[in-house]
C-alpha cells in the first residue's frame, strides 16, 4: 500500500466545519460541514489511489488516524494504538488558520515582531515552533500556546518513529 497516499481532516474554525488536504498542499481537496463527512471524504479519496492513511486533528490537540489495510477495511487508532507515521507540521494548522482569518503569513510575521521568513519555515515545517513563538502566536491569534506546543511535539515525535523505522 503507498505510503504517500495520506489526507488530512482538519477544524476549519475560521468558516466552520472541517477540510481535507494533502500533506504539505494547501489547497484544499475538499470543505465539508461536519468531521465525519470530512472523513468519509478523505477515506473515498484515499480508497481511490490505492490505500492509505486518513489523520484527523481538532483544535483541541486531539489526533487519531484512520489505516486502510490490505483487505480495504479501515482501523480507527481509538480502538487501539497505530503508531503514527504521519508527521504533520503545526505550520500545516497555522496556515489553515490564517487562511481562515484572510490574514497573509507576511501580517502574521508583523504582528508578532517577526522576519517573514521565520513564519514561512515554520509553516513548511522546516522551523520548529518554540514555545516562545508559540505564545506569540497566542497573543495575534487567541489560540492557546499550549495547543501549538502540543502541536510541535507531536510533529517531531512523528519525525523521529520515521527516522527509526
Amino acid at each position: 500500500m503507498p505510503r504517500d497516499n495520506i489526507r488530512h481532516v482538519f477544524a476549519d474554525h475560521g468558516r466552520g466545519g472541517w477540510t481535507v488536504r494533502k500533506p504539505m498542499n494547501f489547497r484544499v481537496s475538499a470543505r465539508c460541514a461536519t468531521r465525519e463527512e470530512a472523513e468519509a471524504r478523505a477515506k473515498e479519496i484515499v480508497s481511490n489511489l490505492g490505500g492509505g492513511t486518513v489523520t484527523v486533528q481538532d483544535w483541541d490537540g486531539s489526533r487519531w488516524e484512520f489505516v486502510q489495510s490490505l483487505d480495504g477495511s479501515w482501523r480507527d487508532s481509538r480502538e487501539g494504538p497505530i503508531e503514527a507515521d504521519v508527521a504533520i507540521p503545526p505550520g500545516e494548522l497555522l496556515a489553515e488558520e490564517l487562511d481562515a482569518r484572510g490574514m497573509t503569513q507576511r501580517e502574521l510575521a508583523a504582528a508578532m515582531g517577526r522576519p517573514p521568513a521565520t513564519i514561512s519555515a515554520i509553516v513548511r515545517g522546516r522551523k520548529a515552533l518554540t514555545p516562545q513563538t508559540a505564545i506569540e502566536i497566542e497573543r495575534v491569534l487567541r489560540i492557546p500556546a499550549t495547543i501549538w506546543v502540543g502541536l510541535e511535539a507531536q510533529y517531531r515525535l512523528a519525525l523521529a518513529r520515521q527516522e527509526v523505522a
